[in-house]
């Protein structure tokens, strides 16, 4: 025999489980969607500026031009690639189409805040450098531009400020 109230009891402690389980998962699924819409703004005004940039050098572009993933480096490091996958990011970026119609690609060095600001301008220019020294070993016929931001920019996170990125643009004919 049952005690009184057991069934309910039950009932109950169910569906709060069950309540409690269904608003976690909606939290993590609004958490991951608020997110990604968060770092594609982001990645909008990483662009934005990179663009900005490129107009003050002169650099007009008929709006079809492209933007590398972040090429991470270790902290501290100017000229160390990160790991492997990098390599390829710079490879697979240079076979983009965009890539193939340009005549320049342009290199943006970043830095995170920490340090002094003349120690995070060097550490920028020499991951641009960097990257300029293997798309240039890698024989892809571009000209090279360097341009290290320091620790002036844009870009969101430690690890990605440690970075560089690569920019090509098809000229306005």
């Amino acid at each position: 025999m049952r005690a009184p109230g057991v069934a309910p009891f039950c009932a109950v402690s169910a569906l709060a489980v069950v309540t409690a389980l269904s608003l976690v998962l909606f939290h993590s699924v609004l958490e991951r969607l608020l997110s990604t819409r968060a770092d594609e703004e982001l990645e909008m005004r990483v662009r934005a500026e990179i663009a900005q940039r490129l107009k003050k050098k002169g650099v007009s572009c008929d709006d079809t031009w492209d933007i590398s993933v972040p090429i991470l480096f270790r902290p501290g490091v100017g000229d160390d690639v990160a790991d492997h996958v990098d390599k390829q990011s710079i490879r697979r970026f240079m076979e983009s189409q965009t890539s193939r119609k340009v005549a320049t690609v342009y290199v943006f060095g970043f830095a995170s805040a920490d340090g002094p600001i003349h120690v995070n301008q060097r550490l920028a220019c020499q991951r641009a450098r960097t990257i300029k020294k293997e798309i240039l070993d890698d024989k892809w016929p571009v000209e090279v531009e360097v341009h290290g931001l320091g620790e002036d920019h844009l870009t969101n996170g430690v690890a990605s400020s440690r970075s560089a990125r690569i920019a090509a643009c098809v000229p306005t004919d």
